[in-house]
């Protein structure tokens, strides 16, 4: 059902797959029931779901809706480093990397939304691509790096910022105290 985003871009999965299938109830309609009802019931059934149907849109389109007015565009990130399993984290959060440890990063931000993206770090660290949402890092030799995303909303919907911290695993084991 991925087509049906590109079909109606900005609008909740859940509400896309409504839509679809309250156009294929109101086809159904228009070709059969004109056939089999009176025209008033049919102008009434037909005028019905042609107003059901755009609620629905408005309910749920990203850029219209009030439901989706504050809603925030960066839900956090998803951090794959080396052979371990994907971990989620939230904006602000710190990340112990290694020196040598290069880290997959890939921002969570709405479904239905393609969003563009630029990354900068703080302290130099090594940024693929930093005018995409998806990126690959490695952390500089720095005790610690601060990465900032800044995220625009294809969708209409205000702009995102976050960052979040990489800290050296040696420094950190020397600041905590661990040897």
């Amino acid at each position: 059902m991925v087509w049906l985003s590109s079909i109606i871009p900005c609008t909740a999965p859940l509400i896309t797959q409504l839509i679809a299938i309250l156009c294929v109830v109101l086809l159904v309609q228009v070709l059969f029931i004109s056939k089999y009802s009176s025209k008033k019931r049919y102008w009434f059934a037909l005028s019905g779901q042609v107003v059901l149907l755009a609620i629905v849109f408005w309910l749920g389109s990203y850029r219209f809706s009030p439901l989706y007015s504050n809603v925030d565009t960066l839900r956090g990130f998803e951090v794959t480093m080396g052979q371990r399993p994907k971990v989620t984290i939230q904006n602000g959060a710190i990340v112990s990397l290694g020196q040598n440890t290069i880290a997959a990063i890939v921002p969570l931000t709405l479904p239905g939304d393609t969003p563009s993206c630029n990354w900068a770090s703080q302290m130099g660290g090594a940024l693929d691509e930093p005018t995409s949402c998806e990126m690959i890092y490695a952390p500089p030799s720095a005790d610690y790096d601060i990465l900032r995303l800044s995220v625009r909303s294809s969708c209409g919907l205000p702009n995102a910022g976050a960052h979040w911290v990489s800290v050296n695993s040696n420094w950190l084991r020397k600041f905590v105290g661990i040897s």
